[in-house]
């Protein structure tokens, strides 16, 4: 029978894909204002429509990258098996696919325009770096999209040419592949951003498409592609198994969804190693994003990441050990389940345990620190580390017992073989409860390192096994057949529940990556100025990512209807029935009973996410005050400000305690730690020079105050010092010693003029609106204002000067629209680095 699908799904995804890149307007143009240019969305606000549309789009992208790897890696095993539910089920998904496309491609396209129209200069500044990408990316979309339905239309003619059309499948999915690099360059620039200067000024293309995360992200998101993949494959089947009337349809069926959840939980047991990956590259870019992603007040999205992983390999070992009642034979190995069980659960309590506490001081002085006293030591990396790989141990192990459940291995090395499998997993097992326990008595920076060993026992341990288990169980002797179709109902809510806690998984690991980057656009390069710019508390990030999971699991059953039609009529036509009734439950009953599951899922994952502590990361507000009433004690209090908030210091210096030194009597420690040396001179330099006074201990993590993103001023920085000196110690910080301006706007009487910084300058008159009215090249002319094409050449600073501060003292004849005063806008920063932009003009080449 010829495949019958609707090909106008092809030119309405390519159209719109043209369309989602070819609205971008003037893509090499350098970026323009970022700070002002913000829209609101109707009723909801701007930054929960993009979130929306932006999580679907990339659901929908998993969808469709992540299962044609499946079907490809399915389609592979049938070859190589000869087994025709392979390919069956192979080609079941890639027509799945096909619907999902259309889908993808109008979640895309909205989500540029979105960008474009809600945040037009933060789109302006990526396309300036990206303008290359931007235009093979659709070059890339058309390519999978034509692969795509040359896979799928020559299915059935190439069924005995299979080698020639899995080559179209790795075609399929080398486009595939492609599409994602170049999509997760730009994510990733933004969380690590390279290839530019410290104004955000590209200087290399390739250098901020190969920044510090990319790679690691690119495999993160390849991994968790096929997990996602297997995953929804899986819960499809496990519907379709409860809503089959015949014995053939539930084995079909049945046999999916083993499969769709070996190949899910297969990928899933990598992909932790995966994420290290990417966190420690996180860490190398800069150190203080990485305390921001893992502490403060982010600890407890880990807890609920916890929860929903230790969720997704709780299901997976209960499908496992629910299956092997349909295994002639493996009921020899139940004895090991509850033992398998405990493993489980216990690695999970432990990897549940916070790291860091968010808490009151008065809460952090209970505890004697910001860890629980008695349960605290389980959340260190070590703990963490050990619970993480044993747990993936146990689901290994339940994968082996039930894989040679039903078998008798007949080869002559038998128990040898068996002796040699155990010995290596009580070696691996014994290197990672070893690494773990000795990780307590030695420094942070050496226990990061044991990881590496931890998870490379794993993984050579799984390889090892694996490989030993293929021979050993080769032609094995069948004590029965797996009885496909006879596996207990239940089983199947266990596929359900993987599939829709993997796609809220993926919903809070999106908000992770944009959260740790807090106010940040790109991170230290970009702020995020608009009223959005706060980061949410996890209760308001867990009501909006379960909304988004509920919204993706009602276009994915719309598709899977759609899917359905033809089966329903060929079945009228075709009565295949092999049984005189039907023993599959109402379809009506079970979607209804499949909903209420998912909602109570969702529900449970919302409401933890609700009673934790909930915390804001609100933007750092400059700090304004007036110079005349400044006292010792406002500036301790200013520098307390600056420490809680803008600084981010409390993200690890808690007073009782932290991932920094105690910092509780630091005041009193600065004034005796260096012979010589002033409390005032230690402390400043232990801000801008971290490493020079390291406390044995502890990571070098604490990134340079004065630099970008924390960026404090001398004033500013002499405040926290004087905090920092009133812990214990004695304040020598007065008010005469904080430069003139440091917490005020710029006013004429003090500004006090140096050496600014052109390329800032250029930002500064971009975004104070100057360019509105005047122009700066000489033959654009000027209609509103002066042309300032060659004013560093016929004015001085002096005269500059006060045409910014008080602009109606000289004016020029023939323009009479009155220019603002920009007295009280602009930082000492500000003015300097304007005044040295304006004075670069000299009637030649424009600075671009």
């Amino acid at each position: 029978m010829k495949n019958k699908f609707p090909f106008y799904i092809f030119y309405v995804a390519s159209i719109l894909i043209i369309l989602f890149h070819s609205s971008a307007p003037s893509l090499a143009q350098p970026f323009t204002d970022i700070t002002t240019n913000y829209r609101e969305f109707p009723s909801i606000g701007s930054r929960i429509a993009l979130w929306i549309v932006a999580q679907l789009h990339l659901n929908f992208a998993a969808f469709i990258l992540g299962v044609p790897i499946f079907s490809a890696i399915v389609e592979l095993i049938g070859i190589c098996t000869k087994n025709p539910q392979y390919d069956r089920t192979a080609k079941e998904f890639i027509k799945l696919t096909l619907m999902a496309l259309t889908t993808t491609a109008i979640f895309g396209a909205l989500l540029t325009f979105f960008l474009i129209s809600l945040y037009p200069g933060l789109f302006n500044y990526l396309t300036s770096i990206f303008s290359t990408t931007f235009w093979i990316y659709p070059l890339l979309f058309f390519g999978e999209t034509a692969s795509l339905y040359l896979y799928w239309y020559t299915w059935d003619k190439l069924s005995n040419r299979k080698l020639l059309h899995l080559f179209l499948g790795i075609i399929l999915n080398i486009f595939g592949i492609s599409i994602m690099f170049t999509a997760n360059s730009w994510v990733s620039f933004m969380i690590s951003p390279s290839g530019i200067d410290e104004q955000g000024i590209l200087l290399n293309t390739w250098n901020a498409i190969t920044n510090f995360t990319w790679m690691p992200l690119n495999i993160h998101r390849f991994i968790g592609n096929i997990s996602f993949g297997g995953a929804i494959v899986a819960a499809y089947a496990g519907f379709k198994f409860m809503i089959s009337r015949t014995d053939d349809e539930r084995a079909h069926y049945d046999w999916m969804g083993y499969t769709g959840n070996i190949i899910a939980i297969m990928a899933f047991m990598i992909l932790p190693f995966a994420g290290y990956w990417l966190t420690k590259e996180i860490y190398a870019f800069s150190e203080q994003l990485g305390v921001i992603l893992m502490g403060g007040f982010l600890s407890w999205l880990w807890i609920i990441q916890a929860l929903v992983i230790g969720i997704l390999f709780l299901g997976t070992n209960c499908y496992f050990w629910i299956g092997m009642e349909r295994i002639p034979g493996a009921e020899r190995y139940k004895k090991y389940i509850k033992y398998l069980v405990l493993i489980v659960t216990l690695c999970f309590l432990i990897w549940a345990t916070p790291h860091t506490l968010v808490a009151t001081h008065e809460e952090t002085h209970r505890m004697g620190g910001s860890h629980h006293p008695v349960v605290g030591v389980l959340g260190l990396m070590s703990a963490k580390n050990t619970a993480v790989n044993m747990m993936i141990m146990a689901t290994f192990i339940s994968f082996i017992i039930y894989r040679r459940g039903n078998k008798i291995s007949t080869v002559n090395w038998s128990s040898r073989g068996s002796k040699i499998q155990k010995l290596i997993i009580f070696a691996a097992c014994g290197v990672v409860i070893f690494y773990g326990v000795y990780g307590y008595f030695v420094e942070a920076i050496t226990r990061v390192g044991f990881s590496i060993f931890q998870v490379s026992s794993v993984l050579l341990c799984i390889i090892l096994v694996a490989v030993i288990d293929l021979f050993l169980f080769r032609n094995a002797k069948i004590i029965g057949r797996i009885r496909w179709g006879e596996i207990p109902s239940r089983s199947q809510y266990a596929l359900l529940s993987i599939g829709v806690t993997y796609v809220w998984l993926m919903g809070l690991m999106g908000f992770a990556r944009s959260a740790m980057r807090q106010h940040w656009h790109v991170y230290g390069i970009l702020k995020d100025t608009s009223s959005h710019a706060y980061t949410p508390a996890l209760g308001y990030t867990a009501n909006l990512v379960s909304i988004i999971t509920i919204l993706f699991i009602a276009f994915i059953l719309f598709i899977f209807w759609i899917s359905s039609l033809g089966e329903k009529n060929k079945n009228n036509h075709e009565k295949t029935y092999t049984q005189k009734k039907p023993k599959g439950q109402n379809p009506k009953t079970v979607l209804l009973k499949g909903m209420l599951f998912s909602a109570a899922l969702i529900g449970f994952l919302t409401l933890y996410s609700n009673k934790i502590p909930q915390i804001e990361s609100r933007v750092p507000e400059d700090v304004v005050v007036l110079e005349q009433e400044l006292t010792q004690e406002k500036i301790v209090r200013i520098g307390k400000d600056i420490f809680q908030g803008k600084g981010n210091c409390y993200v690890c210096h808690l007073e009782a305690g932290g991932r920094g030194p105690n910092l509780e009597d630091i005041g009193l420690t600065a004034e005796t730690r260096e012979t010589g040396i002033s409390s005032k001179d230690y402390l400043m330099e232990s801000l801008i020079q971290p490493m020079a006074y390291l406390v044995k201990g502890f990571e070098p993590i604490m990134p340079l105050a004065n630099k970008p993103p924390v960026s404090l001023n001398h004033g500013e920085l002499l405040a926290v010092v004087a905090y920092l000196q009133s812990l214990g110690g004695v304040v020598t910080i007065t008010p005469t010693d904080i430069p003139v301006g440091a917490f005020a706007p710029v006013t004429a009487k003090e500004i006090i003029l140096t050496r600014g910084n052109i390329s800032a300058g250029k930002l500064v008159f971009e975004d104070k609106g100057c360019a509105v009215c005047h122009k700066i090249v000489a033959e654009e002319g000027a209609e509103l204002a002066p042309n300032l094409f060659d004013i560093g050449d016929r004015a001085d600073i002096e005269f500059i000067k006060e045409s910014i501060i008080d602009p109606s003292a000289k004016t020029v004849e023939g323009y009479d629209l009155a220019m603002p005063e920009y007295e009280e806008e602009l930082t000492i920063k500000e003015f300097n680095d304007l005044i040295a932009y304006l004075q670069s003009f000299k009637g030649k080449k424009l600075i671009k």
